[in-house]
């Protein structure tokens, strides 16, 4: 159990962390690495996966908050 949740904090860091350098460096650009064939565009995801639900807003903020709190507590407690 706690190798799951170093795993998934250390995840969590990596992707903050990652994201944080790609806004910082690459947020007006678009990078061409085979010119006419292959290119990087930064975009940004206001929803959950795939875009859904975008622009909802708290609600489902809250929605996620909840899912992980429950997944917290059912791996802390019923999993033992």
């Amino acid at each position: 159990m706690k190798i799951f949740f170093a795993v998934l904090i250390v995840a969590l860091a990596a992707d903050l962390i990652i994201k944080g350098i790609v806004q910082e460096f690459f947020s007006d650009e678009t990078m061409t690495l085979i010119p006419h064939l292959l290119l990087i565009e930064y975009t940004t995801n206001d929803g959950i996966s795939f875009g859904w639900f975008s622009g909802g807003g708290w609600w489902i903020t809250g929605i996620t908050i909840l899912m992980i709190l429950g997944l917290i507590l059912y791996y802390g407690f019923v999993k033992r």
